[in-house]
C-alpha cells in the first residue's frame, strides 16, 4: 500500500470505507501545503487549478419556500501539515439572483432566502484571491448558477 499514514481519527471512514464499500484504494493522509477537496457553489466539481470555469449547476425552487445552496468549501493544509482557515473573495460578475434570494448573508458566499416570484434566472458568480496560508491562487474562477423557480 506504499507510503501510507493513518491517525486514529481516519479509522472510522477507513473501516466504514472497508465494510460498506470494500474500498480497494489508499487512504491517503495530505502533508503537502495547499487546497484539497474544493467545491464551488451547490457542492460542484471546479476546475483543478482554481481557475477558469466551474461545472455550472441548475437549482429548482418554489415560490415561498426556503433554498439554501451550499458555498464553496475546501480543505487549506498549511506548512506544517496543519488544518487552516481559508479565505477570498467573491461576488456577482453578471445577471443576479431571484428576488428574495441573498448573497453571502448568513454564512460566508452562501446563497440563501425565500423566492418571491416565478420565473429563471442566470446568475454567474467568481471566487477569487483565494488563500490558503502562504499560497495565493488570484485569478480564481467562475460559475454560472441557473435558478428555477415554480
Amino acid at each position: 500500500m506504499g507510503n501510507l499514514k493513518l491517525k486514529w481519527s481516519h479509522m472510522p471512514f477507513v473501516f466504514m470505507c472497508i465494510l460498506l464499500f470494500g474500498c480497494k484504494g489508499e487512504v491517503r493522509h495530505v502533508t503537502e501545503p495547499g487546497l484539497y477537496h474544493f467545491t464551488g457553489w451547490g457542492n460542484t466539481r471546479i476546475p483543478r487549478t482554481l481557475e477558469g470555469e466551474a461545472d455550472p449547476v441548475d437549482i429548482s425552487g418554489e415560490v415561498g419556500h426556503a433554498i439554501s445552496v451550499d458555498r464553496p468549501s475546501a480543505d487549506c493544509i498549511g506548512k506544517a501539515g496543519e488544518e487552516q482557515h481559508w479565505f477570498a473573495q467573491a461576488g456577482i460578475i453578471s445577471g443576479s439572483l431571484p428576488p428574495g434570494l441573498h448573497f453571502g448573508r448568513e454564512r460566508r458566499f452562501s446563497i440563501n432566502g425565500v423566492p418571491t416570484e416565478r420565473g429563471h434566472w442566470i446568475v454567474t458568480l467568481k471566487l477569487y484571491d483565494i488563500h490558503c496560508g502562504d499560497l495565493t491562487f488570484s485569478a480564481g474562477f467562475t460559475q454560472q448558477l441557473r435558478f428555477h423557480i415554480t
